[in-house]
């Protein structure tokens, strides 16, 4: 009986003990479970920074694909466009401007031209040429621009460069027709 006395005088610290241990394997468990839990988590985030690499890897390259592009079309503007201020035709933008009969479809349309480049509001000179090169742009869908459509097709041109030129033919025209004084502007 002393020995039953003695297990009960010690009770309290076998409950807790075993209350310890019981806490603590569940503590383990839930830990266990959290771990596996971030495990998985993370290896989905590895998947998914793997695929993401691999995604902007293809993106890089189709940018430089498309700068390449740029490149090559602003090298080919560049033929029949000089950098200067402001823009002018080359020999060769003026001769494609007559070959294509960019020039004559301009001349034939100008009054309609103007009109619209006039409907915009243009404030500056920039304004003026920016809006032209839109214009020719809208217009290139006509009957009558057909005709130009094959000219760059069968030259294999760019209809963008062509537009271009076209545009900076039709800001010339428009810019005297509306005043603007490219010698004031100058200074």
């Amino acid at each position: 009986m002393a020995s039953d006395t003695n297990i009960v005088s010690y009770w309290p610290e076998i409950a807790f003990a075993v209350n310890l241990i019981i806490s603590g394997f569940v503590g383990f468990i839930g830990a266990w479970v959290k771990l596996s839990t971030l495990q998985v988590k993370i290896t989905t985030l590895e998947k998914d920074v793997d695929t993401i690499k691999t995604q902007n890897i293809e993106i890089i390259q189709k940018l430089a694909y498309l700068q390449g592009g740029l490149e090559r079309d602003r090298e080919h503007t560049r033929e029949y466009v000089k950098s200067q201020s402001p823009l002018a035709l080359t020999d060769q933008g003026k001769a494609i401007l007559l070959d294509s009969k960019g020039k004559d479809f301009i001349d034939n349309k100008k009054s309609l031209l103007i009109d619209e480049i006039k409907s915009k509001s243009p404030k500056t000179a920039y304004d003026v040429q920016e809006i032209s090169k839109k214009i020719i742009e809208n217009h290139s869908n006509d009957d009558d621009f057909n005709s130009i459509k094959d000219f760059v097709f069968f030259k294999g041109e760019r209809l963008e460069n062509l537009i271009e030129v076209m545009g900076i033919y039709l800001r010339d025209i428009a810019l005297k027709e509306l005043g603007f004084n490219i010698s004031d502007i100058k200074d």
